[in-house]
Formats: structure tokens, sequence, C-alpha cells
């Protein structure tokens, strides 16, 4: 991953001051009081030599997708990604019922973005195919996939070049209806 912290200097934007590699990340100034995380930018490579999806995640709250708090009761999702391409997923429903989903995943990178594309080959506990995309950044994980084997009537999943909010029904976008957003743990 790659972070970095620049501000605008020619011509200078009044009362801010750039970062200076002695004070490190966070040290851009406003009236001379740092501003913290705010300038700093995390990036990940849209190819990278080892795949950053690769560890564990939850997604808790707010972060659930909208279309799965409200079709599943989903509350909480604990996602575990491994470098030999397996993954298990256990979601939490609201009366604190787990479903374990598991099986082997791959990825694939796309031209001029950092949106990768994913492809979910479950096992159990039935055997579908789910399609969609992620961005790892040094924030969060981003990630949208919808079923495409044993497709659901009207669905077609999100791909990188229309962006995150992509999945369609029936060809309309659905904006943030299906994102997840998990944190690293």
């Amino acid at each position: 991953m790659m972070r970095y912290e620049v501000v605008q200097t020619t011509p200078a934007i009044s009362g801010i001051t750039a970062p200076v590699p002695a004070e490190g990340f966070g040290s851009t100034k406003y009236l001379g009081t740092p501003l913290g995380a705010t300038w700093i930018q995390g990036f990940v490579p849209s190819a990278p030599t080892t795949e950053l999806l690769v560890g564990g995640w939850v997604s808790e709250g707010s972060n659930v997708a909208p279309g799965l708090i409200l079709t599943l009761k989903t509350i909480k999702i604990v996602a575990t990604f491994n470098a030999n391409n397996t993954y298990t997923v256990v979601a939490t429903d609201s009366n604190n019922v787990d479903v374990t989903y598991s099986g082997t995943f791959s990825t694939t990178a796309n031209a001029n973005t950092t949106i990768r594309g994913i492809t979910l080959n479950q096992t159990i506990p039935t055997s579908v195919t789910s399609t969609g995309i992620y961005r790892v950044t040094t924030k969060d994980l981003k990630y949208e996939v919808v079923q495409t084997n044993r497709a659901i009537t009207g669905f077609t999943a999100p791909v990188a070049a229309e962006g995150f909010g992509s999945t369609k029904y029936n060809g309309i976008p659905l904006g943030a209806t299906w994102i997840q957003t998990f944190i690293y743990q």
C-alpha cells in the first residue's frame, strides 16, 4: 500500500502549510494546527504482487449492505479470505443466528482503476457463484457482489468500469443497496 500527503503550495492556499518529512504523516497544518489524517491518502495498486484481500474482515451496523439488512436481517458479517484462495463468511442475523458460507475465490485487475473483480465459487451451504467488485484501501474494504450462477432474475453484477453501486435490477442501478464496508481485523 502506498500513502501520501500533499497540498497545493503554488499558488499557496491561505493558512495551509505543507507536511514535512521530519514531522511525518499528518503534519499538514492550518494556521499552525496539525490536521492529522485529513490530507493523508492511502492507495493500493490495481495489480498487487500479493492479494490484499487476504485476512479477516468485519462488517457490522451501518457498514452492512442495506439490501442484506432488509432481506436477510443481517447485522454482522465476518469474512476471512485465505492465501490459498479459499474463503469463509459468517453472517449473523437479528436473531443472532449464524450462517456460514465457504468456497473458493479468484480476483482480477481492471485497467485504469483500483477496483478489482472477484468471483466467489461457494460450496457451503449450497453451490452458487457470485460475481462482483472490491477495493482495499488503507482504511477499509468496499465490496459489492451478487449471485450470478443460479442467477437471481433481473439482477446483473456490478462492474469496475461503472464503479460501486452498479449492481442493476432490470437494468436500473441500485446504488448503495449491495455495497458492504469491511474493516480489517
